[in-house]
């Protein structure tokens, strides 16, 4: 039991530190960079976050910080249904505070405008937009299940194979900044329910009446991940 309050502790502070990171980037360039620049740097610090964590926690919790990785991981039998559970309720209140956290960062640094003027799916505390789709959300979603399955098959595929050792971690850093990369410009890149609730619960308007988008689009793209995945690769797992 105290082993599994560690594991969610984990995936709690994983996930807040990975929103005011990733996000808190996404402000910062959204005010001083070009669109181009702005787009990379955005990725790279998703990536990168990934990265870091990963090496900080994959051995305590697996380093999910998401519940469609979770979700994922139970479909192909890695985790328990408790332990799925645990997982996503943690990385949903670690999303939230970290929204929290940025919120209380942009109000203290006196950075009023949270419409920003650089993109409509980065700018307001990081949340996700499907603004610059012309609001449409069936088109988010479609972007946001392809973006997902990319993603959640190369999580799968790199966590199976023991033997990637420290590349492992680079790897699932530039996947996720890959799908970064495409999908900033269209959704401002969710493939992450948690990532996307926090933000959004302070930055209100359009952003929280939207963010259902952001949990449909990843949670289809990693269930169809999850059940493509055994095709393509056959393996045995412990489940945790």
């Amino acid at each position: 039991m105290q082993k599994n309050i560690v594991k969610y502790i984990c995936e709690f502070l994983g996930t807040a530190f990975f929103v005011v990171f990733g996000c808190g980037t996404a402000i910062s360039v959204g005010y001083n960079s070009s669109i181009g620049s702005g787009y990379l740097i955005t990725a790279l610090a998703f990536g990168l976050t990934l990265t870091v964590l990963s090496y900080i926690l994959i051995d305590i919790s697996g380093c999910h910080i998401n519940p469609v990785i979770s979700l994922a991981m139970l479909i192909d039998g890695r985790i328990k249904f408790t332990t799925f559970i645990g997982y996503t309720v943690s990385q949903y209140l670690g999303g939230i505070l970290g929204g929290a956290i940025l919120f209380l960062i942009v109000e203290a640094g006196g950075v009023a405008d949270l419409s920003g003027d650089y993109l409509e799916g980065t700018s307001a505390l990081g949340a996700n937009s499907i603004s610059n789709l012309s609001n449409n959300p069936w088109v988010a979603i479609i972007v946001e299940v392809l973006l997902t399955f990319v993603f959640v098959m190369a999580v799968l595929k790199i966590t199976a194979n023991p033997s990637l050792g420290f590349a492992s971690h680079i790897l699932l850093g530039l996947s996720l900044t890959l799908v970064h990369i495409l999908g900033i410009a269209l959704t401002g890149t969710s493939v992450n329910p948690a990532r996307s609730l926090g933000p959004a619960i302070f930055a209100g308007g359009e952003y929280i009446k939207t963010v259902w988008v952001f949990f449909a689009g990843p949670i289809i793209g990693s269930m169809l991940a999850a059940l493509i995945y055994p095709v393509i690769v056959k393996k045995e797992y412990t489940l945790l």
